[in-house]
């Protein structure tokens, strides 16, 4: 089985650099896809992951290419309140798009957080997603990463 992830998220949110990080990379070209395997459960997923780089002015057609895709690593910058607001315009963009399994993501901590804790935890769980704050991604992506597979395999399992 093929499942198709991607990562979406405001200008400068990070998505590109955490893509990087999840596929042990420093060299992740944006708007193109990168296929992995990931073993759930013993049964062997090819996962393609496309990272959805836009321009500001273009962060709506990010959302396009989220027709019938399974999972999506939202990311916002915690130190940028607008990146966290836009946030809820993907949400909706995608969830007409897709049935995806939505994973929201905070990260950068070089500046002064915009946004709190409870107030992203709160929109994860209005948007039924989990929410996980980035601090070392060369770690944490990796776990993300297969959670959000092993939640997609749940899904479709249980629809089957």
């Amino acid at each position: 089985m093929t499942l198709r992830i991607v990562t979406v998220g405001s200008r400068k949110s990070g998505k590109t650099y955490l893509a990087n990080k999840l596929l042990n990379s420093d060299n992740f070209q944006t708007d193109i896809m990168k296929t992995i395997y990931q073993n759930v459960n013993g049964i062997e997923y090819k996962t393609i992951i496309q990272d959805l780089h836009r321009t500001e002015r273009f962060e709506a057609l990010q959302t396009n290419h989220c027709r019938g895709v399974d999972g999506v690593l939202l990311v916002f910058n915690v130190s940028d309140k607008q990146s966290f607001k836009n946030c809820s315009m993907f949400v909706q963009d995608i969830k007409e798009k897709s049935n995806a399994e939505i994973i929201l993501i905070g990260n950068k901590w070089e500046e002064k957080r915009e946004v709190n804790l409870d107030e992203a935890v709160e929109f994860a769980q209005l948007h039924n997603a989990n929410y996980y704050e980035v601090e070392k991604p060369e770690t944490q992506m990796k776990e993300i990463f297969e959670k959000l597979v092993q939640s997609i395999v749940q899904k479709k399992s249980a629809v089957e």
